[in-house]
């Protein structure tokens, strides 16, 4: 009976053993497929980039306050410069200079524009002149001797005499016929 009983134990024994072993091989394939142990270093380098993407926003942060405390400083500089005496008045006389050399080029272009304008009406007037008229081939009659100037033919009769001033020179001539449109 001993013997069985030494053979019972023997087998619960072994049982025992062979049931731990297998909870500590799934344990040990749990920890052997874990994320840690399957990547040990991702732990670290997730830290890292945690630290490169918070040094980031750091240095960042610190341009954007550089920036915005620069501005700063310049909007102060630049309202201490408008508001001293001697920078408005520095100011205004650039302003009334720009003002005269505006006045002086709007000037020079109207007086520019008048001298095209009277150019162009001295051409018209000269086109209509009596002269220029006559050089075109025209002619003016005179009554001869009175000089009264001949526009129908009404003024003149038979036999009279009539002066023609041509471009060149005059004619003097005798009335010989009258014909009435």
């Amino acid at each position: 009976d001993l013997l069985e009983l030494l053979e019972n134990a023997k087998k619960r024994n072994l049982q025992l053993i062979n049931n731990y072993l297998e909870i500590s091989h799934s344990n040990l394939e749990g920890i052997r497929n874990s994320f840690p142990f399957k990547q040990p270093y991702r732990p670290i380098e997730d830290l890292k980039q945690g630290i490169d993407e918070l040094e980031r926003r750091m240095i960042s942060y610190l341009v954007q306050k550089g920036k915005l405390e620069r501005n700063r400083f310049l909007n102060l500089s630049l309202n201490l410069e408008r508001t001293s005496p001697g920078r408005k008045l520095e100011l205004m006389k650039e302003e009334l200079k720009r003002n005269i050399e505006k006045l002086v080029t709007l000037g020079q272009s109207k007086r520019e524009k008048e001298r095209e304008k009277l150019f162009l009406w001295k051409n018209r007037l000269e086109d209509l002149s009596p002269l220029s008229v006559l050089k075109r081939g025209y002619s003016i009659c005179f009554s001869h001797p009175g000089g009264e100037t001949i526009t129908e033919y009404k003024q003149v009769k038979d036999k009279e005499k009539i002066r023609v001033k041509l471009h060149k020179g005059e004619i003097y001539s005798e009335i010989y016929q009258i014909k009435r449109d």
